[in-house]
This record gives structure tokens, sequence and C-alpha cells, in this order.
């Protein structure tokens, strides 16, 4: 008889993963699921969180990748935002900006388009951190949000040398309490950088 304790299932899936076998690691899992010893969901949740903790975080994004191909869990907002973290952990840009696009089409957030803007700015690719900072403002955003996302729209306005927008941008930016500072500065700088440019296009 399959042993009942569902600590030992994880434990067995785990030490899979941390070999580097998510094949077998799935296999476990799927094993545990069909025996109803394991709850789905909190197990692939688990399992993801200790990779991550362990420091292995592209191994559990291969378990997802893996739980969604095999159609074991659905392709939701939460397992794809689990996803996303998972990628941006494991320093997969490319990959963290499709995961966090495949959860940005079925949310109504625009949290997920400040993300992908985040690893933009970190990639410095301005043009693209800037669409997807239209799209974040476009949707919903929690208190702080928009703040953030005008600053960095600035941010990436003022590299593109777009200094009228973002001297909109930062403005916006200024109004929310925890940017206000880092958009005053940003503002000055823009603002510095601007005349910099008018001076060398006139002096050539």
């Amino acid at each position: 008889s399959w042993p009942e304790k569902p600590t030992y299932w994880e434990q067995l899936a785990s030490v899979y993963m941390m070999l580097d076998d998510e094949w077998r690691a799935l296999a476990t899992l799927k094993l545990a699921f069909s025996q109803d010893i394991l709850e789905k969901e909190s197990s692939i949740k688990s399992l993801l969180q200790l990779s991550v903790n362990r420091g292995i975080p592209e191994h559990g994004a291969r378990l997802l990748e893996s739980a969604f191909s095999n159609e074991l869990i659905e392709e939701n907002e939460d397992f794809l935002k689990l996803l996303a973290m998972a990628l941006v952990a494991a320093k997969e840009r490319d990959k963290a900006i499709d995961a966090y696009e495949r959860v940005a089409a079925v949310s109504e957030s625009g949290e997920y388009w400040v993300s992908i803007a985040n690893i933009y700015v970190e990639k410095a690719e301005w043009k693209s951190a800037e669409a997807a900072l239209l799209k974040g403002l476009n949707g919903k955003l929690t208190l702080d949000s928009p703040g953030k996302a005008w600053l960095l729209l600035g941010v990436s306005q003022s590299e593109q040398k777009k200094f009228k927008s973002a001297k909109k941008s930062f403005k916006k930016a200024v109004a929310f309490k925890k940017t206000e500072s880092s958009a005053t500065r940003w503002l000055k700088y823009s603002e510095d950088m601007e005349r910099q440019a008018d001076w060398i296009a006139q002096n050539q």
C-alpha cells in the first residue's frame, strides 16, 4: 500500500526536483494526486516556493510548465503569476516577460505590465518599457502603483530623449507621496538632459 502521509510525497517530489529531474517530481505528484493523498494546487505552490527558497527557481518553473502541459493544473492567473515570479528569480528575463504577458492576457490588472516594464528597464530597453507602462496605466493598479508607473514612464521617455512627454509623466508621479521626491529629482535631471541635448544640437 502507498504511504498516506502527504509530507512523504511532497518530500519525495522535492528530492527529485533538487536533482533536476522534474519528470520524476511530476510523476510522484501525479501518483499522489491519483490516490487523493495530495491536494494539487497547494502541493504545487509549496514545491514552487521551496525551489525559490532553495535557490533553484528554474527547477520550479520547469515543474510548473510541465504541470500545465500535462493538464495537471489550470493555466490561471494565480499559477501564471507564480511562474513569472519564479522566472524572475531565475533571471530568465525573456521567459519571465512571456509569462507576465500570458497572465496579463487573462487579467484586468495593469500590475503585470508594470512588472514587464521593470524587466525592460533592467535591460535598458526603453521603448519596450514605455509601451508596457502605457498598457499598465490603462489597467487597474493598486494604490501606490500609478506613481511608480508614471515615474518609470518618465525615466523611459527621458532615456529616449522624449523630454516633453517625460516632463508630463514626472509631474504626474510628483502627485503621489511615495514617488514625490524621486520624481522631483528626475524632473530636474530630465530638464538638464534636455538643455544639454539642445546645446549640443545648436553647437554642432
